[in-house]
């Protein structure tokens, strides 16, 4: 994902991207200088569900992007 603040830490994107999916998050890393970020889940039927739920959603103030 990017376009991330530049505040958000990978405990804020672990809560963030665990809703409704709670056990489907396998790693979450965080490039911050870069402003990306990448979770992974641990099916594609969860990554998908991930993709279609945060898609332009709302994290720590900024407009996030997903990408598959």
């Amino acid at each position: 994902m990017g376009n991330l603040p530049f505040a958000v830490s990978v405990v804020d994107l672990k809560e963030h991207f665990s809703q409704e999916a709670t056990g489907d998050i396998l790693s979450v890393f965080l490039l911050a200088k870069s402003r990306y970020a990448f979770v992974n889940y641990r099916s594609e039927e969860a990554c998908a569900k991930a993709v279609a739920m945060f898609h332009d959603s709302r994290l720590g103030g900024g407009e996030s992007r997903l990408q598959a």
